[in-house]
């Protein structure tokens, strides 16, 4: 496709998705149209773009869940869940099935960012431990 027609496309579906006042995030078309850009980047959908990419203070940002999936579906890395509980989530970072890091995430990390109190915190501490491991 030719970029005018690419950028024709994507305006259209801007359009759809802010019409359509599912995504309360999404003020303009622009919006629409730069969650789009950015998760097609990334081998999503346009629906899975509106749905799991955001743009926090102008940077891309994915759900836990888009991030985890893009690395199962790589061919060269991988990761495991070697720790969840309420207080710490530990994962180890894999590249052709060695590993090669960890990422973690604990209430005390959490406590120090300010987050601890937040409903979703309170709520589901280890959905949110595994997030922000993920991130």
């Amino acid at each position: 496709k030719d970029m005018v027609s690419f950028l024709s496309e994507q305006k259209a579906l801007g359009e759809v998705f802010v019409e359509s006042g599912m995504f309360k995030d999404v003020k303009s078309i622009a919006e629409a149209q730069v969650k789009i850009m950015a998760g097609r980047e990334l081998g999503l959908t346009p629906l899975e773009s509106m749905t799991n990419v955001y743009i926090v203070n102008g940077k891309v940002a994915c759900q836990a869940k888009v991030i985890a999936g893009l690395i199962k579906r790589s061919e060269k890395y991988g990761y495991t869940v070697d720790i969840l509980t309420d207080e710490e989530c530990v994962i180890s970072i894999l590249e052709n099935g060695e590993r090669t890091g960890e990422s973690s995430f604990t209430m005390k990390d959490a406590a120090k960012a300010g987050l601890v109190n937040k409903d979703s915190w309170q709520n589901y501490p280890r959905n949110m431990l595994y997030a922000r491991a993920c991130a």
